[in-house]
């Protein structure tokens, strides 16, 4: 699948975060399966600044 358009898709979502991976560490739709370790890696930092951005919003 090409990235631009997911970039694309999202470029029209406000506030979207896209993530892709380079080839050489998954290279498939499925980077959950294929390569676990990065995709956490991703959702971690992910949840991880949600976490900060709701705490700071809360005051």
């Amino acid at each position: 699948m090409n990235p631009d358009s997911q970039r694309f898709i999202a470029e029209q979502i406000p506030d979207a975060r896209l993530h892709v991976f380079p080839t050489e560490v998954a290279s498939s739709h499925f980077p959950f399966l294929e390569n676990h370790v990065a995709f956490n890696s991703v959702v971690e930092k992910f949840l991880a600044q949600e976490a900060e951005f709701q705490a700071s919003a809360a005051g």
